[in-house]
């Protein structure tokens, strides 16, 4: 069979065999939408995707809080609220049943909702910065309320005094500065390149 692809087809190019030859029709030029602004094209480059802004909301959040809600950095009631709720959403997002009600929430829009809506919503699947950015920022009030504690404590704070006798500073302290150990080496060993090299020896 002999394809012949002149003027009217694709490149010019010619392929010879015993049959006639079949010319192709030429196809119609497309027309290419006009290119998107400088900040629009920055705004979806994967840096700036939506679990990292998750991420970075959770800690601009967090910044917030710390400039205008606490009376002072020795406040550890406020920053123990602070672990709790951080920590509550880092887990909260990985919990089946939350992450499951997300996604059927999501995914129950309707077609008639605008493209643009709907393509928003789909991106349900990147959560997870509010796991990440919540667990961080929980790790780092933690050991910030950790090191307040103790020097509260060891300053004199009448009120650390009656609730923690002097026999057990010594057992809450070191149990307080292992938990944060532990918390830093958690969040540290999720980071992508140890994670890539280790997930898979605890399912071995």
């Amino acid at each position: 069979m002999q394809l012949a692809l002149g003027r009217d087809g694709i490149g010019g190019q010619s392929f010879r065999g015993s049959e006639p030859s079949v010319a192709l029709p030429r196809f119609p030029s497309t027309e290419l939408p006009p290119m998107h602004g400088f900040f629009t094209r920055v705004w979806k480059r994967p840096p700036l995707m939506h679990y990292n802004r998750l991420m970075v909301g959770v800690f601009l959040a967090n910044i917030l809080y710390f400039i205008f809600g606490l009376d002072s950095i020795g406040d550890y009631r406020k920053l123990s609220d602070l672990v709790l709720v951080n920590l509550s959403v880092a887990l909260l997002v990985r919990q089946h049943y939350v992450v499951n009600l997300l996604f059927r929430i999501v995914t129950s829009a309707p077609v008639s909702w605008p493209l643009g809506l709907r393509w928003t919503l789909g991106k349900i699947y990147h959560l997870g910065g509010f796991h990440v950015g919540g667990a961080i920022a929980g790790t780092i009030w933690y050991g910030l309320e950790v090191m307040c504690l103790s020097d509260k404590y060891f300053s004199g704070g009448q009120d650390l005094l009656r609730a923690y006798p002097s026999r057990r500073v010594v057992p809450c302290r070191s149990i307080s500065h292992l938990k944060r150990a532990k918390c830093m080496n958690v969040v540290s060993m999720a980071r992508e390149f140890c994670e890539e090299a280790r997930h898979e020896i605890g399912r071995a």
